[in-house]
């Protein structure tokens, strides 16, 4: 599929606060196959102003830092121990 063509405006503004939404909506919106625009406008935000501190702190509270949870490793001796259970070696 081509990319879209986008295009930036001057005329968006973002908003005073955050409204909560229907978790559906959210979902269903796919913010990859929309305009920015379309996107500023469902995230009540704007590329030239971003949010506000006092917006951050509303979003922190209500959905939680911005962070990838990292997934638990396995020990070495996991490892070393994998390699003896493969059909090759037995």
């Amino acid at each position: 599929m081509p990319p879209t063509k986008r295009r930036r405006t001057s005329s968006s503004k973002g908003s005073g606060s955050f409204v909560s939404r229907d978790e559906r909506d959210v979902r269903a919106f796919a913010p990859w196959s929309k305009t920015i625009e379309e996107n500023c406008r469902f995230y009540e935000t704007s590329v030239a102003n971003g949010l506000s501190d006092v917006e951050i702190t509303k979003r922190r509270e209500k959905f939680g830092p911005n962070e990838l949870t990292k997934a638990k490793g396995k020990s070495l001796l996991k490892l070393v121990l994998e390699q003896f259970d493969d059909a090759l070696v037995k």
